[in-house]
């Protein structure tokens, strides 16, 4: 282990138990409560389908996933550069 990945390791620990953080130490609110995990396959096919005008809302029927988990997906392939149309667009 680097010096580097060393400190790194031991700041993260400090923050995640650091009381003098404003409000406390840090909550990480997705990892409990939201399935984050896709295969390949999965956000290669929810890709496709928002690509070709499948709202979230489609998605999180058809794959059963929560608002959030199909959120993740999209963002995680914009990231990528695999979104072609805004994802940031609500339906009324």
């Amino acid at each position: 282990m680097s010096a580097i990945t060393h400190l790194d390791e031991h700041r993260r620990r400090q923050w995640i138990n650091d009381e003098n953080i404003p409000g406390g130490g840090l909550v990480y609110v997705f990892k409990s409560k939201y399935d984050d995990a896709f295969s390949e396959g999965l956000l290669n096919e929810i890709t496709v389908l928002y690509n070709n005008g499948f709202e979230i809302e489609d998605l999180m029927d058809k794959f059963n996933r929560e608002f959030v988990e199909i959120l993740m997906a999209l963002i995680y392939q914009a990231e990528e550069g695999k979104i072609t149309r805004p994802f940031a667009y609500r339906r009324k």
